[in-house]
């Protein structure tokens, strides 16, 4: 059975309904995740890792070259490359000391821009 040009034509509003359905739902979806983006909670605890890791990688690194003992300051050993690799940590964002300050801020309940 054929169907004819003009019932395909009726039938396309119908199936692209579905279509439409599916958009409408991701559209829904996309909003509802956007309205959780991070606020002044979590941005603080991220940033209170960020600290914890860049102090604890320095620390480390700097271990390492107490156990290598001389040696480590060698181009050839690789860790004097590491430490001076790893203190970039210190000045990516947030720093520490105005991390802290955001911290204390927030919780303190105080105006994070003040």
């Amino acid at each position: 059975m054929r169907c004819s040009i003009r019932s395909r034509w009726l039938a396309f509003p119908i199936i692209y309904s579905a279509y439409m359905g599916v958009a409408d739902g991701a559209r829904a979806k996309a909003i509802a995740m956007a309205r959780t983006t991070p606020g002044p909670d979590t941005t603080t605890r991220q940033m209170i890792r960020r600290t914890l890791v860049a102090q604890n990688a320095i620390k480390t690194v700097e271990r390492a070259m107490e156990l290598a003992g001389g040696t480590a300051f060698y181009r050839d050993s690789g860790l004097e490359r590491a430490f001076r690799d790893v203190q970039a940590a210190r000045y990516h964002p947030l720093q520490e000391k105005p991390q802290l300050r955001y911290t204390g801020r927030v919780a303190l309940g105080l105006d994070i821009d003040g």
